[in-house]
Parts: structure tokens; C-alpha cells; sequence
């Protein structure tokens, strides 16, 4: 696995907080085992460079923090009810912005070569596709908002 904006220790950082959010449970595969890590570039080309900043430094600690760790922290970032109001704005900033990372990757259908994508939706029992319209793959509205095609339509 490789990145244009992380190293393999951020990497490897993003996927142990990645997998204690998805540890996968019964047919739902967890993170790590999809492989969307190979598409984090797509989600972070839109980030600024001071949020980039911030992500790597989070990525690079986590690295070396035991899972057990990782779990309580985002625990206390999810519940944290005590204490000045901007502390409280900003971890529920952080914890926004780490779900939104992992989970649009994760919930994203994009296209893997173990097909992980279509698994987590048919587990899951959901369809996304609007009734009586039907789904034609590479028109050239797709494309379009896809950025000239350099990224996969079903990111959109």
C-alpha cells in the first residue's frame, strides 16, 4: 500500500484507528481486510495542507499506540462532557473528521479487486440505488463529475 500524502508509518497509524472503528463483526469484513486503503489519496487530495499537518502527526502517534489506547482515546473523544465549551467543539471536530475519512471509504462501493464494497451493502441489506432510474456504468455525466474520469464513479 502506497500514498502520495501518507508514509507507511501514517499508513499503518490510519489503519489500527481504522480498524478499531470497523473491527468487523459477523459477515462485515473490517477495514484493514477491504483494502479502501489503497483509495485514502482520494479523500485526502481535498484536504488543506495545515489539516494534512495534523492528520500525519495524528497517523504517525497512533502508530505506536497500542489498540487498547487507540480505543479509550476515541472513546473519550466521543463522550467528552466536561470541561470549556472550544474543547469540546474541537474533539467533536476530530472525532467528525476521522469518521468522515474512514467511513466514506469504507461505505463508499468503490470499486476493489475482492469486491468488498458490494459485500458490505448486501450484509448490510441496503440498496442505494433510486427505484426505476437505471444505472448506466461511464456515461459521460459520470466522468464529468468524476474529474474527467480520473476517479471512480462510484466515489461520487
Amino acid at each position: 500500500m502506497t500514498s502520495t500524502y501518507l508514509n507507511q508509518r501514517e499508513l499503518k497509524g490510519f489503519l489500527k484507528l481504522a480498524d478499531v472503528m470497523i473491527p468487523g463483526e459477523g459477515d462485515l469484513p473490517s477495514f484493514s481486510s477491504t483494502n479502501f486503503v489503497n483509495f485514502i489519496d482520494l479523500v485526502l487530495e481535498e484536504v488543506n495542507d495545515t489539516d494534512l499537518g495534523d492528520l500525519k502527526f495524528l497517523f504517525g502517534l497512533l502508530a505506536i499506540m497500542p489498540n487498547f489506547l487507540i480505543h479509550w482515546s476515541m472513546l473519550f473523544v466521543e463522550n467528552f462532557q466536561i470541561g470549556p465549551d472550544f474543547l469540546k467543539g474541537n474533539l467533536a471536530k476530530i472525532e467528525i473528521g476521522l469518521k468522515g475519512i474512514i467511513y466514506s471509504l469504507y461505505y463508499s462501493r468503490l470499486p476493489d479487486h475482492n469486491a468488498d464494497g458490494d459485500k458490505i451493502f448486501k450484509v448490510l441489506g441496503w440498496e442505494t440505488n433510486i427505484p426505476g432510474l437505471q444505472k448506466q456504468n461511464n456515461t459521460q455525466k459520470e466522468k464529468e463529475l468524476c474529474n474527467g474520469g480520473e476517479r471512480p464513479a462510484q466515489f461520487l
